[in-house]
């Protein structure tokens, strides 16, 4: 599944935020919108790897979780 795919099924996206030298970070919330957007204007610097549906929604979806390792 592609990367554009992946955002496109997911019913949440997180993204990692480091928030310290230590590679100590946190999840926060994305708009699919404009991380579609951004992928729309950056493919060329992407990791498909990266973007990994790490957990599925009870109620139907899946929850798109994208890291930085």
């Amino acid at each position: 599944m592609n990367i554009k795919k992946k955002i496109q099924v997911a019913r949440k996206v997180f993204a990692w935020v480091e928030t310290n030298d230590d590679g100590k970070g946190m999840f926060v919330k994305v708009d699919k919108e404009d991380l579609l957007r951004a992928v729309d204007q950056n493919w060329l610097n992407l990791d498909g790897d990266r973007f990994r549906i790490t957990k599925d929604h009870p109620e139907g979806g899946r929850i798109l979780f994208i890291h930085n390792t």
